[in-house]
Protein backbone atom coordinates (compact mmCIF):
# COMPACT_ATOMS: atom_id res chain seq x y z
CA UNK A 1 0.00 0.00 0.00
CA UNK A 2 1.19 3.19 -0.95
CA UNK A 3 1.83 6.37 1.27
CA UNK A 4 0.06 9.22 0.95
CA UNK A 5 2.08 12.84 0.73
CA UNK A 6 0.10 15.42 2.48
CA UNK A 7 1.97 19.01 2.44
CA UNK A 8 1.33 21.54 4.68
CA UNK A 9 1.22 25.05 3.70
CA UNK A 10 3.93 27.36 4.99
CA UNK A 11 3.04 30.25 7.00
CA UNK A 12 3.06 32.53 4.91
CA UNK A 13 0.57 31.04 2.55
CA UNK A 14 -1.51 30.03 5.55
CA UNK A 15 -1.49 34.24 6.61
CA UNK A 16 -2.38 35.11 3.08
CA UNK A 17 -5.11 32.67 2.60
CA UNK A 18 -6.22 34.29 6.11
CA UNK A 19 -5.96 37.94 5.23
CA UNK A 20 -8.09 37.10 1.78
CA UNK A 21 -10.81 35.01 3.61
CA UNK A 22 -11.23 37.53 6.40
CA UNK A 23 -13.15 41.17 6.19
CA UNK A 24 -11.14 44.23 5.85
CA UNK A 25 -11.57 46.46 8.22
CA UNK A 26 -10.42 50.34 9.17
CA UNK A 27 -9.07 49.74 12.39
CA UNK A 28 -5.76 47.27 10.64
CA UNK A 29 -6.49 47.73 6.71
CA UNK A 30 -2.93 49.99 7.17
CA UNK A 31 -1.17 47.28 9.06
CA UNK A 32 -1.76 44.40 6.86
CA UNK A 33 -1.28 46.68 3.40
CA UNK A 34 2.11 47.07 5.41
CA UNK A 35 2.77 43.52 6.36
CA UNK A 36 1.69 42.69 3.01
CA UNK A 37 3.84 44.75 0.94
CA UNK A 38 6.79 43.73 2.51
CA UNK A 39 6.00 40.22 2.32
CA UNK A 40 5.14 40.15 -1.33
CA UNK A 41 1.79 38.71 -0.55
CA UNK A 42 0.33 40.74 -4.07
CA UNK A 43 -3.47 39.57 -3.74
CA UNK A 44 -3.41 40.87 0.04
CA UNK A 45 -1.81 43.90 -0.71
CA UNK A 46 -4.29 44.25 -3.81
CA UNK A 47 -7.03 43.62 -1.45
CA UNK A 48 -5.97 45.92 1.05
CA UNK A 49 -5.33 48.63 -1.41
CA UNK A 50 -8.96 48.89 -2.81
CA UNK A 51 -10.73 48.69 0.42
CA UNK A 52 -7.98 52.04 1.44
CA UNK A 53 -9.30 53.27 -2.15
CA UNK A 54 -12.38 53.25 -1.43
CA UNK A 55 -12.50 54.11 2.44
CA UNK A 56 -10.24 57.30 1.90
CA UNK A 57 -11.72 60.24 2.84
CA UNK A 58 -12.99 58.04 6.34
CA UNK A 59 -8.88 56.71 6.40
CA UNK A 60 -7.44 60.34 5.38
CA UNK A 61 -9.63 62.07 8.74
CA UNK A 62 -8.99 59.00 11.20
CA UNK A 63 -4.62 57.79 10.49
CA UNK A 64 -4.07 61.39 9.16
CA UNK A 65 -1.96 62.68 6.35
CA UNK A 66 1.07 61.66 7.61
CA UNK A 67 0.68 58.43 7.73
CA UNK A 68 -1.09 57.30 4.63
CA UNK A 69 1.47 59.05 3.41
CA UNK A 70 3.91 57.05 5.15
CA UNK A 71 2.14 53.62 4.72
CA UNK A 72 1.23 54.38 1.02
CA UNK A 73 4.20 56.54 -0.30
CA UNK A 74 4.07 59.84 -1.53
CA UNK A 75 3.29 58.99 -5.41
CA UNK A 76 0.37 56.26 -4.74
CA UNK A 77 -1.02 58.79 -1.84
CA UNK A 78 -1.34 61.98 -4.22
CA UNK A 79 -3.10 59.34 -6.92
CA UNK A 80 -5.48 58.84 -5.06
CA UNK A 81 -6.02 61.89 -3.10
CA UNK A 82 -5.73 63.42 -6.51
CA UNK A 83 -8.89 60.76 -7.53
CA UNK A 84 -10.89 61.77 -4.52
CA UNK A 85 -10.77 65.53 -5.29
CA UNK A 86 -11.92 65.14 -8.94
CA UNK A 87 -14.70 62.63 -7.76
CA UNK A 88 -15.90 65.60 -5.03
CA UNK A 89 -15.84 68.18 -8.06
CA UNK A 90 -17.58 65.70 -9.91
CA UNK A 91 -20.06 65.15 -7.83
CA UNK A 92 -20.59 68.90 -7.04
CA UNK A 93 -21.60 69.84 -10.44
CA UNK A 94 -23.85 67.05 -10.82
CA UNK A 95 -25.91 68.43 -7.54
CA UNK A 96 -25.59 71.91 -9.31
CA UNK A 97 -27.24 70.31 -12.10
CA UNK A 98 -31.18 71.20 -11.98
CA UNK A 99 -33.05 69.19 -14.30
CA UNK A 100 -37.46 69.04 -14.84
CA UNK A 101 -39.76 66.11 -15.37
CA UNK A 102 -41.22 66.94 -18.82
CA UNK A 103 -44.64 66.84 -18.61
CA UNK A 104 -47.01 66.09 -21.37
CA UNK A 105 -48.21 69.74 -23.15
CA UNK A 106 -51.84 70.70 -23.23
CA UNK A 107 -53.83 68.73 -25.66
CA UNK A 108 -52.52 70.23 -29.45
CA UNK A 109 -55.05 71.59 -31.77
CA UNK A 110 -57.24 69.56 -33.82
CA UNK A 111 -54.95 70.06 -36.76
CA UNK A 112 -51.97 68.68 -34.63
CA UNK A 113 -53.64 65.93 -33.52
CA UNK A 114 -54.55 64.09 -37.21
CA UNK A 115 -52.50 61.84 -39.12
CA UNK A 116 -51.32 63.33 -42.11
CA UNK A 117 -50.89 59.43 -43.55
CA UNK A 118 -50.61 55.89 -43.06
CA UNK A 119 -47.09 54.49 -44.22
CA UNK A 120 -46.69 51.02 -46.06
CA UNK A 121 -46.45 49.23 -42.45
CA UNK A 122 -49.76 50.75 -41.56
CA UNK A 123 -48.69 53.01 -39.15
CA UNK A 124 -49.52 56.80 -39.03
CA UNK A 125 -47.41 59.41 -40.30
CA UNK A 126 -47.92 62.86 -37.87
CA UNK A 127 -46.79 66.33 -38.27
CA UNK A 128 -44.07 67.25 -36.01
CA UNK A 129 -46.27 69.38 -33.16
CA UNK A 130 -47.60 65.62 -32.63
CA UNK A 131 -44.15 63.69 -32.42
CA UNK A 132 -42.28 66.39 -30.18
CA UNK A 133 -40.59 65.42 -27.20
CA UNK A 134 -43.04 66.35 -24.20
CA UNK A 135 -46.29 65.38 -25.70
CA UNK A 136 -47.80 62.25 -25.95
CA UNK A 137 -47.62 60.13 -28.58
CA UNK A 138 -49.72 58.00 -30.53
CA UNK A 139 -49.97 54.25 -29.76
CA UNK A 140 -48.70 53.44 -33.40
CA UNK A 141 -45.53 55.34 -32.94
CA UNK A 142 -42.06 53.40 -32.15
CA UNK A 143 -40.35 55.43 -29.49
CA UNK A 144 -36.91 54.29 -31.09
CA UNK A 145 -38.37 55.45 -34.85
CA UNK A 146 -40.54 58.27 -34.20
CA UNK A 147 -38.59 60.15 -37.50
CA UNK A 148 -40.40 57.21 -39.47
CA UNK A 149 -43.68 58.46 -38.33
CA UNK A 150 -42.95 62.08 -39.15
CA UNK A 151 -44.79 64.17 -42.13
Amino acid sequence: MARQVHTVDSLKGLCERFFLQRRVNTSDVLRVYQVAELSAAEAVKEKHLRFIVHSFPFLLEMAGEDNLRHVLGDELFLKIKTSEIQAEVQCKQLQKIKGRVLEPEAPLEPDATVMVARAADGSGVYPYARLKAGVLWPDDVNPKAREAHLS
